[in-house]
C-alpha cells in the first residue's frame, strides 16, 4: 500500500475547494481539484486516485451522476467516492446510494468528520472484497464434529464466524450456510486465516476464514448480496428507504 493517497476534490464553489485543500493539508494526501463533473471524469483518467471527493449539486454533471459513470467503468469501480451535500431531501439522497457512493458527507463541512470520514473508507478501499455486518446462520464441520454457529460478516472472498473456540490458523473445514435474499444454500470448505479467542477480547470470539470451493457463480450471488445489504446500510445511516 503506497504511502500517499492522490485525493480528487471535486467542487463548482472554490471556497468549498478552499476550504476541503485547508482541511485536508496532510503529509499523506496529494490534492488534485476539479470545478466540474466532466472535469473530474477526465482527471480521474490522468491521475489514478484513490479516493474521489464530489460535490452533489453542480451545473453539468452532478455528483450522483459521475459517482455512477465511475462505478460502472472497471478502472474505477473500486475507487471509493464520498459525495458532498447539504441536502437533506430523502429521494436525493437515497440517489447517491443507489449510485454507488461509498459515504455521504454533509456540508458545511466539520474538519474532524471530514478527515475521519476519509481516512475510514480508505481503510475500507484497501481491502480486496467489501464486506458487511451480517447474522447468517451456519453450520461448522470438521471431520465427524459438526457445530451450529453464525457468520458475522460476509465478503466473496471469506467470513467471520462467531465460535467460542475458533480452530487453528490453517486448520480446513466445512461450512455450509444459506446465503439471504438469493435463498441460496452453500457448502464450501474453508481455511482459517486467522482467529479471536476470548483471551483476545479486541473482537468477538471467532475465525477469519477464506472460501477454498465456491465456483464464479457463487462467488457472484456473495457480491451482489455484499452490494445490496452495503446499500441497505446506507440507507439506515441516511434515514431513507428504498422505493418500491
Amino acid at each position: 500500500m503506497k504511502d500517499e493517497k492522490n485525493l480528487l476534490l471535486v467542487d463548482d464553489t472554490e471556497l468549498f475547494l478552499a476550504m476541503e485543500k485547508s482541511f485536508l493539508d496532510r503529509r499523506e494526501f496529494i490534492l488534485h481539484t476539479a470545478r466540474s463533473g466532466s472535469e473530474a471524469l477526465e482527471k480521474a483518467q490522468t491521475i489514478d486516485p484513490d479516493l474521489i471527493l464530489l460535490d452533489l449539486h453542480m451545473p453539468d454533471l452532478s455528483g450522483d451522476e459521475v459517482c455512477s459513470r465511475l462505478k460502472k467503468d472497471p478502472r474505477f469501480e473500486r475507487v471509493p467516492v464520498i459525495i458532498a451535500t447539504s441536502e437533506k431531501n430523502p429521494p436525493t439522497l437515497a440517489r447517491c446510494v443507489e449510485a454507488g457512493c461509498d459515504a455521504i458527507l454533509p456540508k458545511p463541512f466539520n474538519k474532524e468528520i471530514l478527515v475521519r470520514t476519509i481516512l475510514e473508507v480508505l481503510v475500507v478501499a484497501q481491502r480486496q472484497w467489501r464486506r458487511v455486518e451480517v447474522q447468517i446462520p451456519c453450520t461448522v464441520r470438521i471431520e465427524d464434529e459438526e457445530l451450529g454457529s453464525t457468520i458475522k460478516n460476509i465478503s466473496e472472498g471469506g467470513a467471520f464466524i462467531e465460535v467460542g473456540i475458533p480452530l487453528e490458523k490453517g486448520s480446513v473445514l466445512e461450512l455450509d450456510f444459506t446465503l439471504p435474499h438469493a435463498d441460496y444454500p452453500m457448502s464450501t470448505q474453508v481455511i482459517v486465516r486467522w482467529a479471536s479467542s476470548f483471551l483476545r477480547m479486541t473482537t468477538h470470539a471467532g475465525m477469519g476464514v477464506e472460501f477454498l470451493t465456491i465456483d464464479q457463480g457463487e462467488r457472484e450471488l456473495i457480491r451482489s448480496y455484499v452490494e445490496t445489504r452495503h446499500k441497505e446500510d446506507m440507507r439506515k445511516i441516511i434515514g431513507v428507504k428504498k422505493e418500491k
